[in-house]
């Protein structure tokens, strides 16, 4: 009944959707309707309406509707192009017969609605690759003459990749990298970045991957030119691109313009994400990254500096694109670490050298504010910590971050020290002015204008948040370096950590923050303490680690009012009272030479298997047991009690062999087997009992129910033990005789070693 009431449903919202988008005035309502109806319908009801969906949504591009229409028609195209790529059969009529003409129209849409013409085109290249490479322009679209002006194969197919196999995509993509809208902008990027994965084998006779190699390289030239042309004059030795590439063909903005050096930024920073995203995508074959040229376009245009920067002409302008250029530059070297992972530990040493001098260039005039006041160049500290973080995060110890003794290591600890200590004010004592007759004057009562020029008034103006971000940064960096390359880190480095940590966290658990301090800031907080308490877990080798102070941090730690805070200071102080007082040994694999069953707990005492326990020496005299007797003998004859008043077991005369030698075990091996079949008899349990021998006389033999902390505490013979209990138990259901009087004492003899 449920089916068929659902059926006349759906069909009547099919109709209604239909009958809206057919008209302009209710085609926004009509794309809500199928909106709706491509996300929840089912598999068979979506094959059977996907191509009239299609159809109508490529027919309303066509009609030039206003922005926020266009906006959710791409918007429902891309959820039906995901959905439809799942299909195989309909997977391949789409893209043979709709993909090129729907791209045709996406491209012709009006300027206003470019936003919507690139995420269509992002759509269409995510999902449907292959039949996007079929819009482009043949071999002919050059011209027959233009090989000839060339001077070899290599840079004939380098153009003809440049201009032919990208066709009306390449050059849409491209005419927008420059966009002053940064959504724009980035739209353009990561559509760019997906034409080498388009087609079959995508250009003329060039594979995916000499696709992907000459379009890394040609964006490399473009950026040495473009970075040429930005600070020509500021650099000492620029270094020039020797790479296969060659510069994209742009339209070279005129130099008389005012905005020419604006364009050149955007038209560099546009490029370089380009290049971010080709190594952050996911492409279909393996390619080889050029790891020489783009860490050689890092370094070339980290190297730039303020120094070199004039102060007239377009100097300011110049100076003032720096910071961002360098952040695009950090953005690369993030991708190209995500990239390569590991495999660029043999340029670490580049790396490690790189770092300080980046956060040199960047730390002009910090240390001229008040605190609550945001540092200058934040932004490009807090990027290049994060880089510094992902950095150890990937190579781990072989990093190289902070070790050794050379000089960028200080460096680089010099300046995480100094951008996580909060700023500090500093009160400046002027002399007061003295009466001219030497007599002491009555204190007078300050002025506004003295206090307001003082600098040190209680109240100011502050930002709550100011400098958070970069300590936070320089907080996850250090920690993890400390945790992964601890060990191999000077000891110079751990005790200025300690020596900078513990005092921090002192003030926090005494006072609360001051205003404009980072550490208002509970992940600030929280960084803190996971830097405690990597100094902890992997100290240097001849540093003590901060293990106690840690104890009573953390304690404090608990309650800080922030949750996430108190939360990791609980499970850290977990960790350390672990380290500190460790409750019982840990497991330990079997060893492979041991062939025989584990030891039931009935025959091994707990303080001997213990590791932090020291072994007691060997061999140990054997013990001397009672001569036997039957059950039925007289009391006068019965063994004896020991000094706890407890009754000892009886023995057989079988049982006495003499010289103890292991034997294989008779008890169960889950131990409580035995005393289970006791009790259901109806004995009384008998707990384990421990032989312990006295240090005064050796003959003294003493059997008790609990375990000593004394050093005499030995094993009992495996076998021995366990025929013991098993007479025990086997007489435990006829009943137990009560406890006879104790027999005179034994004559000393010598017992045996153990062998």
């Amino acid at each position: 009944g449920g089916d068929g009431q659902a059926s006349p449903t759906l069909g009547g919202l099919l109709g209604l959707s239909n009958a809206r988008l057919g008209s302009v005035k209710t085609r926004f309502e009509g794309l809500c309707l199928l909106s709706l109806l491509v996300s929840g319908s089912s598999t068979e009801t979506f094959g059977q309406n996907c191509l009239a969906w299609l159809r109508s949504l490529q027919h309303l591009i066509q009609s030039q509707d206003p922005p926020p229409t266009m906006e959710l028609a791409v918007l429902v195209l891309r959820d039906l192009l995901e959905y439809s790529c799942q299909l195989p059969e309909l997977a391949r009529d789409i893209g043979t017969n709709h993909i090129p003409g729907l791209l045709t129209s996406l491209l012709a849409l009006k300027p206003e609605c470019q936003v919507s013409a690139l995420e269509g085109s992002k759509a269409c290249m995510l999902f449907y690759p292959r039949a996007c490479g079929s819009l482009r322009v043949s071999a002919k679209w050059l011209g027959g003459g233009r090989r000839s002006c060339w001077r070899g194969r290599r840079e004939w197919w380098i153009l003809l990749f440049l201009l032919a196999p990208q066709g009306k995509l390449a050059t849409f993509f491209l005419a927008h990298v420059d966009a002053e809208t940064p959504h724009l902008q980035q739209l353009a990027c990561d559509c760019y970045a997906l034409l080498p994965s388009l087609g079959a084998g995508f250009a003329q006779g060039l594979k995916y991957t000499e696709c992907w190699e000459q379009q890394v390289h040609c964006l490399l030239a473009t950026l040495h030119s473009l970075l040429g042309t930005l600070y020509e004059g500021a650099e000492t030795e620029p270094l020039q691109y020797e790479g296969p590439g060659m510069e994209i063909p742009l339209p070279a903005p005129e130099e008389g313009q005012t905005n020419f050096l604006l364009h050149l930024k955007l038209r560099f920073a546009g490029l370089a994400r380009c290049l971010c995203k080709m190594l952050s995508n996911e492409f279909p074959a393996p390619v080889t990254v050029p790891v020489h040229d783009i860490l050689g376009l890092i370094c070339r245009t980290l190297n730039i500096s303020s120094k070199n920067i004039g102060w007239f002409g377009d100097g300011p302008l110049r100076l003032l694109f720096l910071p961002s250029i360098h952040l695009e530059i950090l953005d690369l070297l993030s991708a190209l670490i995500l990239a390569c992972g590991p495999r660029l530990v043999r340029f670490g040493g580049i790396l490690c050298r790189l770092f300080p001098q980046v956060l040199t260039t960047w730390s002009t005039g910090r240390d001229l504010l008040l605190p609550g006041h945001e540092r200058p160049y934040s932004a490009v500290r807090t990027r290049l910590y994060q880089i510094v973080d992902l950095w150890v995060q990937v190579a781990g110890a072989a990093s190289g971050i902070l070790q050794g003794h050379r000089p960028h290591s200080e460096a680089l600890l010099g300046h995480l020290i100094a951008d996580i200590s909060p700023l500090t004010e500093t009160l400046k004592l002027r002399e007061g002015c003295s009466s001219s007759d030497g007599k002491p004057s009555a204190s007078k009562r300050p002025r506004l204008s003295d206090l307001g020029s003082s600098g040190s008034s209680v109240h100011r103006k502050h930002d709550p948040g100011a400098n958070s971000d970069v300590c936070l940064a320089a907080l996850r960096g250090l920690s993890r370096t400390v945790l992964l390359s601890g060990s191999l880190l000077k000891e110079q480095a751990h005790k200025r950590l300690q020596e900078l940590v513990t005092p921090l966290l002192i003030g926090l658990s005494q006072a609360e923050p001051l205003p404009g301090s980072p550490y208002s800031r509970a992940s600030c907080r929280r960084e803190l303490y996971r830097l405690l308490l990597a100094l902890v877990l992997a100290p240097a080798p001849s540093c003590p680690p901060p293990l106690h102070c840690a104890l009573q941090l953390l304690s404090h730690g608990r309650t800080d009012a922030n949750l996430q805070v108190s939360s990791f200071c609980t499970e850290a102080l977990v960790v350390c009272n672990a380290l500190l007082h460790p409750r019982v040994p840990s497991l330990q694999p079997p060893l492979a030479g041991l062939s025989g069953p584990p030891p039931v707990s009935s025959e091994i005492s707990p303080a001997v298997a213990s590791p932090f326990r020291p072994t007691p020496p060997l061999p140990f005299p054997a013990a001397r047991l009672p001569p036997p007797i039957s059950p039925s003998a007289p009391p006068s004859v019965a063994p004896s009690a020991n000094s706890l008043g407890l009754p000892l077991p009886s023995l057989t005369p079988g049982q006495l062999p003499p010289r103890l030698t292991p034997e294989e075990p008779t008890l169960p091996a889950s131990p409580g087997t035995a005393e289970a079949v006791a009790l259901a008899a109806g004995a009384k349990m008998r707990r384990p009992i421990f032989i312990h021998y006295d240090k005064e006389e050796e003959e003294d033999v003493e059997l008790s129910l609990e375990s000593d902390s004394d050093d005499s505490v030995v094993i009992v013979p495996k076998g021995q033990l366990g025929k013991m209990l098993n007479n025990t138990s086997a007489a435990a259901p006829a009943g137990l005789a009560p406890a006879p009087p104790a027999p005179p004492p034994l004559p000393p003899a010598a017992p045996p070693p153990i062998p």
